[in-house]
């Protein structure tokens, strides 16, 4: 029983564990810019990383980008290799590793446009490196961009203008 409860842990454990980038799921207005954050998990030190992400038509990247300080030893490079692909590919010059972490590493400027919808962001082509030069990519974790109408209603208030909620 001991060795089954063990076995049962171990697998558990496994199924949260592993190197892999996903796209932060967001809410976010019609015509609005926002953050689109890119986090990397990983429980092997990390040299680089690189995917390609693939944008809906209805999102905009607004060409900015900012890195965490957890990156401040590498470099990242962006570019536009099609209509609504991005390549992001960032590397240490000197091998400095990244730890294991589950964190945003890279957020970068996107503006939606005037079509409201539940829309999916990809990720495609990861590798994740480590020291000895190994993919260690276990999973590249599409994420969800929800565009929504701001709605108001007006409500009468004595004596001064309407207010909207």
């Amino acid at each position: 029983m001991d060795k089954v409860l063990i076995l049962l842990l171990l697998l558990f454990g496994h199924c949260f564990a592993g190197n892999y980038l996903s796209v932060r799921d967001t809410t976010v207005q019609i015509n609005q810019s926002f953050p689109l954050v890119i986090e990397l998990s990983n429980t092997d030190s990390v040299i680089a990383f690189q995917f390609d992400l693939e944008l809906p038509s209805s999102i905009l990247y607004a060409d900015s980008f900012t890195i965490i300080p957890l990156l401040k030893n590498h470099k990242v490079l962006i570019s536009l290799i099609g209509c609504n692909t991005i390549r992001f590919l960032c590397y240490s010059m000197n091998n400095h590793p990244i730890p294991g972490t589950s964190d945003p590493v890279i957020l970068f400027t996107c503006k939606t446009g005037n079509q409201t919808g539940t829309f999916e962001v990809r990720l495609k082509n990861g590798v994740i490196g480590n020291a000895k030069s190994r993919d260690v990519l276990d999973s590249l974790q599409n994420g969800i961009i929800k565009i929504f109408t701001p709605t108001g209603i007006e409500i009468p208030h004595q004596g001064k203008k309407n207010k909207q909620l």
